[in-house]
């Protein structure tokens, strides 16, 4: 337990209070898609066919991830990207797209949601690997001590980057607000092997050389102060539904 809770302090969410003013951004489409399980072989054809046709250039490719815990579980995620808002306006369509997404679509029970996200790269810790599974941590904010997120996670921050690990630990914001669902912000921390999770990732440790020692409990009330509900989810890559 100890040890999953020190996983999910290292992808604990933020708030990034500044906003991007050029195309110098990195952001993605996210789908939260509920499919109906009728035939899964038949729902990775179609998705991935799709995918190949109409998502393989740059600034509309698809990513595909099952979701394995939480409120979520057994959800499927498509994402788009990375893109800005300006390829929305190019973004594939019309007869042949929208006819072939009906052979994905008849395999979809409900559509959860429609969310933009764009990475804080002054909080990121950005790497060129690819991870098979993703520990995302989403959070709500506090409308009352939302001031405090960003010193706080500039702590985050720089404790990830000494840490130096193998994958991405990266920090997102969420471009619309949604009311009483929240979701204010994301982090994704990659790993390969559930067994990562059994590791002690020494983040307690860093923070005490970088901090001191008698700054981590001030700094784990701070959390609790800033977020007013936060949940994990892990997500694995689908490369058979994934565009090419």
């Amino acid at each position: 337990m100890k040890k999953l809770l020190m996983m999910g302090l290292c992808l604990v969410t933020s708030f990034a209070f500044s906003q991007e003013t050029n195309e110098d951004y990195v952001m993605y489409e996210m789908i939260t898609l509920q499919m109906n399980g009728k035939d899964n072989d038949k729902l990775q054809q179609a998705m991935k066919a799709h995918n190949d046709a109409f998502h393989s250039k740059k600034g509309h490719e698809a990513r595909v991830y099952s979701i394995n815990n939480g409120p979520n579980a057994g959800k499927t995620v498509w994402m788009m990207g990375p893109l800005t808002f300006a390829d929305l306006d190019n973004r594939p369509q019309g007869k042949a797209h929208d006819d072939d997404w009906k052979k994905v679509s008849m395999h979809v029970e409900s559509l959860i949601s429609i969310e933009y996200w764009k990475r804080d790269d002054k909080l990121s810790v950005v790497k060129d690997t690819n991870a098979k599974n993703l520990f995302v941590r989403f959070s709500n904010v506090s409308n009352e001590t939302g001031f405090l997120t960003q010193e706080f996670m500039e702590k985050v921050s720089a404790v990830q980057k000494a840490l130096n690990r193998d994958h991405s630990w990266t920090v997102w914001d969420n471009q619309f607000r949604q009311g009483e669902r929240g979701r204010h912000m994301a982090t994704v921390g990659g790993f390969d092997k559930w067994a990562d999770l059994d590791k002690d990732m020494g983040f307690k440790k860093k923070f005490e050389e970088i901090y001191g020692e008698d700054k981590w409990v001030p700094f784990w009330r701070t959390a609790d102060l800033i977020f007013t509900d936060q949940w994990d989810e892990i997500w694995t890559y689908m490369p058979e539904m994934s565009s090419k």
